[in-house]
């Protein structure tokens, strides 16, 4: 009992990090009068991705100590703290003044009549019970064949090595290793466990990016089902349960999808291909699959560059900004 509630504490000090990293970052690049879930989702997000970016020059210098690591994410914790607080205070302010302007409505207009309320409740309740039972799996010992000798395996090594090594007739530490990061993270602070908790809370994170990417275009009430379809998907919902790196990749996809859509139909301003650059990045650094992601993305670009020629300056700035971001924060892996 005591094993699961230090592994416990130390995915709870991993968000807490990862959202004090990534809160002043996604404040400083991204737009403003995003909704809260909007900007907590993108803070934890960037500040994963900072927090694998800062794990990776360590171990380059040679300088991966777990005490250190410790530290470091200690001291990233309280900061989280102190956001957490500060964005309470904000969520206050808004809350008031949304409650003296009764017309303030932050959500578009769905395209169809709002779910019961009944399908909305139920909904949740059987995703709840779903993140419930894969946490139950992902609190056992790692056992899947991939993790033990791959995605633990490797972290392991560079905790042991104090640096980023490349083990004999090991093909996979040419991969992108930036989910093996976090997973070094959690090994640093506790164990396999924590580690793979990282995981599970992926499959969270997977569930609100879905909400993000949804809620601009669907409503809130349509966007919070869609969250809810995805950690019932048998996949998705087995992924939480194994140290494994399809679940990060899907992440950082869809929120990179998300903040492109906002910047280029919803025309949420320019500050969104920033986001949208770090996140697919992030899923460069994550695994060689994004690669077609990216393919994906570029062909339905050249395909609004023809259908849309009052749009083609934003589209061609766009992807100017989205590549150089991009490469610069993946390119590390590669």
């Amino acid at each position: 009992m005591l094993g699961l509630l230090t592994s416990l504490l130390a995915i709870g000090t991993i968000l807490l990090a990862s959202y004090g990293l990534g809160r002043p970052i996604v404040r400083a690049l991204g737009p403003d009068g995003v909704d809260e879930l909007t900007a907590g989702t993108w803070s934890l997000a960037v500040g994963m991705i900072a927090a694998g970016l800062a794990l990776a020059a360590l171990g380059l210098v040679g300088a991966l100590y777990a005490p250190l690591v410790v530290v470091l994410s200690l001291a990233a914790g309280l900061w989280g703290v102190g956001e957490l607080g500060r964005g309470y205070l904000y969520g206050f302010e808004q809350a008031r003044a949304k409650a003296m302007n009764a017309a303030w409505d932050e959500d578009p207009l769905p395209p169809w009549a709002p779910p019961a309320r009944w399908l909305c409740r139920g909904m949740l309740l059987l995703a709840g019970a779903a993140c419930v039972g894969s946490l139950v799996g992902a609190l056992a010992p790692p056992t899947a064949g991939d993790a033990l000798c791959y995605h633990l395996d490797l972290p392991k090594r560079f905790l042991a090595e104090h640096a980023l090594c490349y083990p004999p007739y090991s093909d996979n530490a040419t991969f992108p290793l930036l989910v093996e990061m976090w997973y070094l993270w959690g090994l640093a602070l506790d164990g396999a466990v924590a580690a793979q908790l990282v995981h599970w809370t992926l499959g969270i994170l997977l569930a609100l990016a879905a909400v993000v990417l949804a809620r601009p275009i669907l409503g809130r009430a349509w966007a919070w089902i869609v969250g809810a379809v995805v950690v019932l998907v048998p996949g998705v919902n087995n992924q939480m349960t194994a140290p494994l790196n399809d679940l990060g990749l899907a992440v950082l996809t869809t929120l990179a999808l998300a903040a492109w859509w906002r910047a280029t139909v919803g025309m949420e301003g320019r500050r969104w291909f920033l986001l949208a650059g770090l996140a697919g990045g992030g899923a460069l650094g994550t695994k060689y699959l994004a690669l077609v992601f990216a393919l994906a993305v570029a062909a339905t670009w050249l395909y609004a560059l023809y259908r849309h020629p009052g749009r083609r300056r934003l589209l061609l700035e766009g992807a100017a900004v989205v590549s150089v971001v991009a490469v610069s924060i993946g390119g590390l892996w590669y």
